[in-house]
């Protein structure tokens, strides 16, 4: 089980093994016994979540936070060198009135910080600052989520 609770990320894990057992294919063998792994992955910044069957929206948050990571590594150097970095991640298909987590990167007294906030019909709710220290601990935080995840099996 994993839980991560910072600032407005909530993030929550949880993995199980389930005995099966099938029955054998020869006659007088044993039966054949598998462990297979259910796991239920949440992530939720206010009210925007992200459930475990969406590995898209899990990598493309995870990504951003590396972009931020390697250009802040990168700008450490250069004073007041700024990050292009503003992308959001849209619900749904219906654009306009879907909400959208946005990041941004800002700067501030020559320190670089990501700016994660939630948009839905025009109004901006959750604004959270994160530096870098507080990205590269949602990074690992999300790294084990999809670690956890286990394939989609149809039974």
């Amino acid at each position: 089980m994993i839980n991560f609770n910072y600032k407005e990320f909530w993030i929550h894990a949880v993995t199980e093994s389930i005995r099966r057992e099938y029955p054998a294919l020869v006659q007088g063998k044993r039966n054949i016994v598998r462990y297979e792994k259910e796991s239920k992955c949440l992530l939720h910044f206010g009210k925007f979540a992200i459930d475990d069957g969406n590995l898209t929206e899990f990598a493309f948050v995870k990504a951003v936070l590396q972009v931020f990571i390697h250009r802040c590594r990168q700008r450490v150097t250069k004073e007041g060198g700024r990050i292009d970095l503003q992308t959001f991640l849209p619900r749904d298909e219906n654009f306009a009135k879907s909400p959208k987590l946005w990041f941004s990167a800002r700067q501030k007294d020559k320190k670089h910080y990501l700016c994660v906030f939630l948009e839905s019909e025009d109004t901006i709710t959750n604004q959270v600052y994160l530096d870098e220290l507080e990205v590269i601990m949602l990074d690992i935080a999300i790294s084990k989520v999809i670690n956890l995840m286990a394939p989609y099996v149809k039974m």
